[in-house]
Order: structure tokens, then C-alpha cells, then sequence
């Protein structure tokens, strides 16, 4: 399973985000780059939810997105009941329940996502993108309100739903995946994008919080 990227284009409020942004995403893959630089766009275009002007994005299998705000995810009543809309028939109750155990969230199930704390509400919403099992998985800005435990918790879940994971983040984890960086509208891959992390100060910041087996 894979993403492929060509020349892909697009605007936001008539100012060009993607500028030809091409390449091929496969296996785990995390991409860093500066507040704005279109990181969510790309996510938001690969999901279909944003339509480039020009290029186009070829995405083999079932897609699924964790969104960066969580409680665009919750449209019904209980953690469960939005688990089982967003999970579109793909996934039964006994299945989800297994998924909510994996991420430590099984007693969560039956409260409002609502009375959650932050972390819970993502964690809920990571449950809502993993119970439609997806082939390809984005995950937008994963780290953020999780604890190092739970974050593990969730790319482990992550990694073992999908054959292909595309984490945004603005923490340079050190996972062993595939290394991407977005910047003035371009896609930089492999040495190109760790020589752009070094520009932007991310190796200062790495995060060496644990190792994950590459695909």
C-alpha cells in the first residue's frame, strides 16, 4: 500500500500551500516542517477532504485520518457509539472494544468523549480512525497531549491496523521511519529532509522516546 504524489497543487484563501509537492509515501512515515508550511493540508488532500487545483494523488486501499482537533470525530452520544459510525460497518462492537483495550481507553466506552480530558478525547479519536481498518492511516499531530506510555500505546495500535502510517508532527521522534519535511509548499524525503530538519533547528529537539520496528 501506498500514496503516490504528483505534482499536487492547492490553495487556501488564494494562497498556494502545495506547490507541486510530489513523491511516494509507503510503510511508516513521519513528516515534520514549520507551523503552516501545509502539513495538515497535505493530510486533509491525501484524504480527499481537500481538492488540489492541479496534479493529482493516487491512494491504494482503505483511508482513515485521525484529525489534530479530536472532537471533529465525535458526532454521537458515547466513545463507543461515534467508534462504531466513524468504523462504517468495517468494524463490529466486539472488534472496537478489542482496539479500546489495546490503547488502554476500555473503560472509557460508555462516557461522553466530552467529559474526557484531552488526552482521553485523542486517544478516543485515534479508536474512531483505527475502527474503520484502514490500509492507510494519517495521523495528525499523534504526540501531542499524549504521555510517553500512551503515545507508545497508540503508534503500536497504529502500526499494526495499517500497512501504511503517515504521522504529522513537530517533535522529531526518533522511530526509524521515513523522514519527510514540508516547507514553502515543497516535499523533502529522506537526506534532502533531514538536511531541511537540521535548517529548521529539529535536531536539536530529537526525541529518542522509543524504537519501533520499520516495514
Amino acid at each position: 500500500m501506498a500514496i503516490r504524489l504528483e505534482d499536487v497543487w492547492l490553495d487556501i484563501d488564494g494562497r498556494a500551500v502545495l506547490r507541486g509537492v510530489t513523491g511516494e509515501l509507503k510503510g511508516l512515515n513521519i513528516l515534520i516542517g514549520p507551523n503552516g508550511s501545509g502539513k495538515t493540508v497535505l493530510l486533509h488532500a491525501i484524504a480527499g477532504i481537500l481538492k488540489p487545483k492541479r496534479g493529482r494523488i493516487d491512494v491504494e486501499g482503505v483511508t482513515s485520518i485521525m484529525f489534530q482537533d479530536p472532537e471533529v470525530h465525535f458526532v454521537a452520544g458515547t466513545v463507543l457509539e461515534n467508534a462504531v459510525l466513524w468504523g462504517r460497518g468495517r468494524s463490529d462492537e466486539r472488534e472496537i472494544k478489542e482496539i479500546a483495550k489495546e490503547l488502554g481507553i476500555a473503560d472509557l466506552l460508555n462516557r461522553s468523549p466530552f467529559h474526557l480530558s484531552w488526552g482521553q478525547r485523542r486517544l478516543s479519536a485515534l479508536l474512531c480512525a483505527l475502527a474503520g481498518k484502514p490500509d492507510v492511516l494519517l495521523l495528525d499531530e499523534l504526540p501531542e497531549g499524549l504521555s510517553p506510555r500512551a503515545l507508545k500505546t497508540a503508534i503500536s495500535a497504529a502500526t499494526s491496523t495499517a500497512k501504511t502510517v503517515v504521522m504529522t508532527s513537530h517533535q522529531f521522534l526518533e522511530l526509524g521511519w521515513n523522514l519527510h519535511f514540508l516547507a514553502d509548499g515543497t516535499l523533502y524525503s529522506g537526506e534532502e529532509a533531514l538536511a531541511k530538519a537540521r535548517e529548521y533547528e529539529y535536531d536539536k529537539c530529537r526525541c529518542p522516546l522509543f524504537a519501533v520496528e520499520e516495514r
